[in-house]
């Protein structure tokens, strides 16, 4: 499983939690668990804010490297 899936099943603990399907959080933990066994920790070296405003939307971009 990579890490992309484990956002994804941390998006369905967001949603068990609010009530909507009970058994999401315990499933999604498990899964969440064997997701990151084996993978080095992130590492962040720069993190920006970019602001754009296209067609008068503010908009506030975070990067992080």
């Amino acid at each position: 499983m990579n890490r992309r899936n484990a956002l994804k099943g941390l998006g369905m603990g967001a949603f068990g939690a609010l009530g909507f399907n009970a058994s999401a959080p315990d499933a999604c933990a498990d899964q969440v668990q064997n997701a990151s066994k084996g993978l080095e920790p992130l590492k962040i070296t720069k993190v920006r804010a970019i602001t754009t405003s296209p067609m008068s939307a503010r908009l506030d971009i975070i990067k992080v490297e």
